[in-house]
């Protein structure tokens, strides 16, 4: 899956609308719009945001976490000024970042990251 297909499928799935733009040349500009205008996504170096790029999981992963965060705290824009810790796992190659109070449990056959209320 490539980043305009996950934008238009986590749109869709969450049932986000899209801004409408008046003039458009792609099908996936409404959904990338939407998703720097929430920061759910940044511009890549080169300023772009290459919305044909094939995704991690744990960018995908990191797309979904957003939209659900301003969701569960009903805000119009994720805060990607945090800075939350980070987790690498080398043996199931992946990085991840996480708020200071979730826990981390590591097992043999899984890692999970949890959240305690």
């Amino acid at each position: 899956v490539n980043l305009a297909e996950a934008l238009k499928i986590s749109f869709e799935a969450f049932g986000i609308t899209p801004p409408s733009l008046e003039s458009q040349n792609h099908w996936y500009e409404p959904y990338t719009k939407g998703a720097l205008e929430r920061n759910l996504i940044g511009l890549q170096n080169d300023g772009e945001t290459h919305p044909e790029k094939a995704l991690t999981r744990v960018a995908l992963f990191e797309i979904i976490y957003r939209i659900m965060y301003l969701r569960e705290k009903s805000t119009g824009e994720f805060d990607i000024s945090t800075n939350w810790a980070t987790l690498s796992e080398a043996k199931l190659n992946f990085q991840i970042k996480h708020p200071f109070n979730w826990q981390i449990i590591e097992n043999e056959k899984e890692l999970i990251i949890w959240h305690r209320p």
